[in-house]
């Protein structure tokens, strides 16, 4: 080769050199053993990788029993760890080195166990230690988006959003800003479709200024003045309970009694039609949501009322089993009240299949057996 193109050969190999480079940084982060190959460097064998493999498989399993109990698709948490699995098992299939694996999975499983024991999962110390965090404004819109009261209406975006940040800090920390573009456009869009579902919950049927979620009157004719719940503003209140008529469905009640959010009178127990959970699980089903924040006004109303919390099974399972399962619901309805402002003294109690109130050998009467009521003290 003539010393002119030798020169320009080597100058250009130097040059490739310096780019394949300058740019891939990789550095090992310790992390808990998660897979069953151990050591990375194990992963060169069938076998290893087969069971590897297997092991995230199960993880998959549980995640859709989850679903199977009644958890939706589109749920929050169970997004985040169907998104943490994915991620997980993609950067598998790279062959990735750094210990992102292990994180991923692990924040995976640590979700679901937690679902899985009806509890609410600690949110993800992101960005996780493989990352780096790039652009601020969507990880804000991030923290915007899950501080919602409409979060459950774009949970599967939020959940797997929070997942594509890490997953592009990781890839601009492997090959640079070329590797994380295509991941950080996915999250500008998934960021805009969140924003667009949440958006979607906030509507006004009747154009009473109050969202159709908190509107207790959503039929209330055009131009009527209303209060904060979407009723007639200075409604009357004939029969002296504090509920006005637009929303009282016990209109007799005579005062002093005690009465509900209803206008129904509150004796020995408020009973939470409604309320129900993941099968097997203290996991709240989100319908029950708005009958517990009924439970909380009407709870707010009466501070001093001391309440026991009380959870019931039907009879299927073992006599433990359902006690510690009532005592898990109880706590959590418990938990809810108290974080919506209910001040009261509460106890929670769990009695398992002890006091049915219908036959169990039938599922309607299964389904009343299985409930949460409040029972009052005093």
């Amino acid at each position: 080769m003539p010393m002119k193109f030798r020169t320009l050969a080597i100058a250009a190999t130097a040059t490739l050199a310096a780019c394949s480079t300058a740019t891939y940084r990789p550095s090992k982060t310790a992390v808990p053993a998660m897979l069953p190959s151990g050591e990375e460097e194990a992963r060169i064998h069938d076998g290893v990788i087969r069971n590897d493999l297997a092991f995230i498989e199960t993880l998959q399993g549980r995640i859709k029993a989850l679903n199977d109990k009644g958890l939706p698709v589109a749920d929050y948490q169970l997004s985040r760890a169907q998104c943490w699995l994915s991620f997980g098992l993609e950067e598998y299939h790279e062959n990735d080195r750094t210990g992102i694996i292990e994180t991923a999975l692990g924040e995976s499983r640590r979700i679901v166990e937690a679902l899985e024991q009806g509890a609410i999962p600690a949110p993800t110390q992101s960005p996780v230690v493989t990352s780096v965090k790039l652009r601020p404004d969507l990880w804000a819109k991030l923290d915007s988006l899950r501080s919602s009261p409409y979060l459950s209406c774009a949970g599967s975006a939020v959940g797997c959003l929070e997942v594509l940040l890490n997953e592009a800090g990781h890839d601009f920390n492997e090959t640079g800003w070329r590797h994380a573009r295509g991941t950080l456009a996915e999250a500008e869009r998934l960021a805009a479709e969140a924003a667009q579902h949440i958006a979607a919950c906030q509507i006004d049927t009747d154009g009473d200024g109050v969202l159709d979620p908190q509107d207790r009157c959503p039929n209330t004719p055009h131009g009527t003045v209303v209060d904060a719940n979407g009723c007639p503003k200075g409604d009357a209140d004939d029969d002296r309970d504090g509920v006005p008529n637009t929303l009282d469905q016990c209109p007799n009640t005579p005062p002093p009694a005690r009465v509900d959010a209803r206008g129904c009178e509150i004796r020995d127990e408020i009973r939470l039609p409604g309320v129900n959970f993941v099968t097997d699980s203290a996991l709240l089903l989100p319908p029950s949501y708005a009958v517990l924040d009924d439970a909380a006004a009407t709870l707010k109303r009466y501070p001093t009322l001391s309440i026991e919390v009380q959870g019931h099974t039907d009879s299927r399972g073992s006599d433990t089993h359902n006690l510690k399962l009532s005592e898990r619901r109880a706590a959590a309805v418990r938990k809810y009240l108290q974080d919506h402002g209910a001040s009261n003294p509460m106890t929670a109690r769990g009695y398992g299949e002890l006091q049915p109130m219908a036959d169990n050998n039938s599922e309607a009467g299964r389904l009343q057996n299985r409930r949460v009521v409040l029972r009052i003290n005093n």
